[in-house]
């Protein structure tokens, strides 16, 4: 813990505040929130990759970066990484497992060939979080261009619709030259929160031109409507976000402070959004009980407003939208406390923060206060007050970022709490020089904030512009701001654009805000020994046994049967009536027959099964690709990169056609002739984790008894279970694989297989029908169940079967470290695609300084 700074009388500004001696609530706090954190620390993670946007069977290049939250700098409290990629659906369609090292990982993802085309997430975590909105995702875009694609826009796209009317949505519809498309049949699905409620189809006419009709839901306005257009004969979709007149805005609002206090000027910050949870822009007035008009305001930038205000006794104020998108709704403002102080910050100078104390004049209070970074206690002091106070907080040794502002009681009961931002004239700048003539060359060097040459560790990548969806934020902003702040700044870039007025505006999103994940009642209440389970994240099935009123049963006795194993297991609940089989993880839970008991045993009880991780982070990324609908690949954006590149555009997807009585080849027989690696298409027959080298089945037993992984035998010889044995056969050797899990077929070849069986009949001798290049990264992803990543400069990445070469990325190096005596230089072969380039710098050096660099070179 950092040396801790207490207040003294050189500090205060005016009389009425009296230093006092050490009461030991300070220490107490200390002691609490380092109890806390030792027992459930918390990381964050920051993930980058080579560009957004990615055709089917392309490779993804990562890297990711887990930090200790309190000290800002790379965690090793964790030993690996999750890494899975979810469709917009919110389910997994890849995920790996990575050992860290010094708080890092290089990584990739090689995508199928016949993903569908759409938003997708990669979601990073280690086994330490535990909460779904606390996990770093990265949205990423699945694009492949056909010829028979068509550009659709909607011509009153920004209309609010009357639900007592019919809805009538004006679309144009264009070929991939821009040219009307008349006579097109457009399928379209009305959605309201994710379920359909009406579909139905519609025909452009010689324009192109076409209206999509339908009734309103009478839920309308309480939940988010959109419609997705599609067309019969193309592989497209086109999502319409719906805006009516009784959509029910989100409005939100902060008390400086968290109270307010009557007879004294205050600021209100409030957080506004829409239907869908994205931040919009309104404008309101402020009106007293008897709608008097005593304020108007407005929002300062998309999302965040600010209301100031002072209050008067016995009296009740509102916010009344007066801007057009929820024109007319009401909110209540928060009550005044008298009784309970409430900390303002007047501003935060070089050396100080300058803290006002807000309460009435009176008898003396003893006030506790303190200033954390993550859980991390950086200063401390008591004082007593008999009004309102003005002091100053040394921030010298306080890094940049966020801190808290709290205030206790004797009693160490919170008070109030305020976010403070800490901008601190420490920066990394890059120094680049780059020109191409066949290749482009860069040189790169770094500095600090006195000009001195430092040397940063560095990712570099190199892509075509049209490769980037406009979203996301840069390594700085995120580690510092957003992955702590619940309300996040969504146009970061402007806010830290270095604008006095920015400087105010950032300040009055701390008033807007409070810390994600972070409650001091949790801190001060918490007793380790009551601990129950740290890591949610891990296998298994848990839930709660309940008695009448939701109260949770004690001592009661759960047992599950396994109705393919007929395997029971059994567990006691504990004092808050849960259970827990860590070892235990149900890929179907209608397999299992579940009972709950008494402590007698007699009595039965009813109970309720929790989602597990997976499917917590699932129904997360369904929420966030609500806000993300507008975001796709426009075709007439991209229409001067598709020009001059024709080769990127394919023929339309011949329409699939059911055959008749034809046998339906197994999906891992098609995967074999494409994959490198065994293990991903096993996976693809059956799900499993790897753990200590081995193939684990869910809904098997085999970490309950500490017995062996799944069974592995090729060609009738049994070669035990550690997954490096599948290092010396290559998919393209394989006819055919078969897993077993019950009982009958996983002892085919021996009684010992309780973990499952993998048989494995390989083409005996025939020739493979494909020539593959193996690489060294190719031949061993997986060492002990860890993923090995791929070398970039070693893969042959988006090669055309004609050998040309279209890479969108044109170079990534994930480790790359700067020196302090010369800059390091890059020589960048040049790919035969027709694009602008982007030069993209993120990288942090040892003090934790952190710069990013940015910039366009044309090919």
């Amino acid at each position: 813990m950092k040396k801790l700074y207490l207040l003294t009388i050189a500090s205060l500004l005016i009389s009425g505040i009296f230093a006092q001696e050490q009461s030991g609530v300070i220490e107490k706090i200390s002691s609490q929130l380092s109890s806390y954190y030792q027992n459930l620390p918390s990381e964050k993670i920051y993930l980058q990759t080579d560009k957004d946007v990615y055709t089917p069977g392309e490779i993804i290049w990562l890297k990711a970066l887990v930090f200790d939250r309190s000290t800002q700098k790379l965690s090793n409290l964790s030993s690996e990484l999750i890494l899975k990629i979810f469709d917009n659906k919110g389910n997994v369609i890849l995920s790996d497992y990575y050992l860290l090292e010094n708080g890092s990982i290089n990584g990739d993802f090689k995508l199928p060939e016949g993903i569908m085309r759409g938003r997708y997430y990669i979601s990073a975590y280690t086994p330490l979080q535990f909460n779904a909105e606390n996990i770093f995702t990265r949205l990423i875009y699945i694009d492949q261009p056909y010829k028979t694609d068509l550009i659709v826009d909607v011509l009153n796209e920004n209309k609010i619709f009357d639900v007592s009317q019919e809805a009538n949505i004006l679309i144009q519809v264009k070929s991939m030259d821009k040219n009307p498309e008349p006579k097109i049949r457009i399928n379209y699905v009305v959605y309201l929160d994710n379920e359909q409620v009406e579909k139905g189809r519609t025909r452009t006419d010689n324009n192109g031109n076409a209206t999509i009709e339908f009734n309103f839901p009478e839920e309308t306005g309480s939940l988010p409507l959109k419609v997705v257009l599609s067309e019969e004969k193309n592989y497209w979709e086109k999502t319409i976000i719906v805006k009516t007149n009784k959509d029910n805005l989100l409005l939100n609002f902060f008390a400086e402070g968290g109270n307010l206090i009557n007879g004294f000027p205050q600021k209100i910050g409030f957080v506004s959004k829409d239907i869908w949870g994205n931040y919009i822009s309104v404008t309101g007035d402020i009106l007293d009980s008897k709608n008097n008009l005593i304020a108007k305001c407005q929002s300062f930038t998309d999302g965040f407003g600010l209301v100031p205000i002072q209050f008067t006794e016995d009296e009740s104020y509102h916010f009344k939208i007066t801007s057009e998108y929820g024109k007319g709704l009401v909110y209540e403002l928060p009550k005044a406390q008298n009784n309970i102080p409430s900390i303002a910050v007047l501003n935060t100078d070089e050396n100080f923060i300058n803290t006002y104390l807000q309460c009435p004049a009176g008898k003396s209070q003893q006030i506790i206060l303190t200033v954390t970074s993550g859980y991390q206690l950086l200063w401390g002091g008591e004082l007593s007050i008999s009004g309102p106070s003005r002091f100053k907080i040394p921030h010298d040794n306080f890094s940049d970022g966020i801190v808290l502002l709290s205030a206790f009681n004797q009693d160490t009961m919170l008070l109030s709490q305020r976010l403070v931002h800490i901008q601190r004239n420490k920066t990394l700048d890059f120094e680049i020089e780059s020109s191409h003539r066949n290749s482009i060359e860069i040189s790169i060097s770094a500095s600090d904030e006195n000009s001195v040459k430092i040397a940063p560790d560095v990712i570099v990548s190199v892509a075509s512009v049209h490769n980037f969806l406009n979203h996301g934020q840069s390594m700085e902003h995120y580690i510092k701001y957003n992955s702590e702040l619940a309300n996040r700044i969504s146009n970061s870039e402007i806010i830290f654009s270095g604008k006095p007025s920015n400087k105010t505006a950032l300040d009055y999103i701390m008033i807007a805000n409070k810390l994600k994940g972070f409650s001091w009642n949790k801190i001060l209440d918490f007793n380790p020994s009551e601990i129950s389970r740290i890591n949610n994240n891990q296998l298994g099935l848990s839930g709660k046994v309940i008695a009448k009123y939701n109260q949770g049963v004690p001592d009661a006795k759960v047992s599950i049967l396994d109705s393919r194993t007929m395997k029971i297991y059994s567990q006691t609940t504990d004092d808050n009536g849960r259970f827990f089989f860590l070892a235990l993880n149900p890929e179907e839970i209608d397999n299992f027959t579940i009972t709950a008991t008494g402590p007698n045993g007699k009595k039965q009880y009813e109970f309720s099964i929790d989602k597990t991780f997976e499917e917590q982070l699932g129904d997360y990324i369904r929420g966030v690709d609500l806000q993300n609908t507008k975001i796709d690949v426009s075709r007439e954006n991209m229409s001067e990169l598709l020009r001059f590149n024709e080769q990127l555009v394919l023929d339309a997807p011949q329409k699939q056609v059911k055959a008749k009585r034809q046998k339906v080849e197994p999906a891992y027989k098609t995967l074999l002739k494409n994959s490198t690696n065994l293990l991903d298409v096993i996976r693809t027959i059956k799900s499993f984790q790897i753990t200590g080298g081995q193939i684990i089945f869910p809904g098997m037993i085999n970490s309950l008894n500490n017995q062996l992984g799944a069974i592995i035998v090729v060609d009738g010889q049994i070669l035990g279970s550690a997954i490096s044995v599948l290092e010396n056969y290559s998919p393209l050797d394989i006819d055919e694989i078969n897993v077993y899990t019950d009982p009958a077929g996983s002892q085919k070849y021996t009684s010992f297989a309780s973990g499952g069986l993998i048989e494995i009949f390989t083409k005996k001798g025939e020739s493979a029908p494909v020539e593959i290049i193996e690489t060294e990264s190719d031949k061993n992803l997986y060492v002990n169940g860890y993923r090995i990543p791929r070398d970039y400069n070693s893969v042959m990445n988006l090669i055309s079967e004609e050998g040309n070469n279209f890479k969108s990325t044109l170079y990534w190096n994930s480790s790359l470290s700067l020196n302090k005596t010369q800059p390091v230089k890059l020589n960048i072969p040049l790919s035969e695609l027709k694009s602008e380039f982007i030069i993209r710098i993120e990288g942090i050096d040892s003090e934790g300084r952190i710069g990013t660099y940015k910039s366009i070179i044309k090919n």
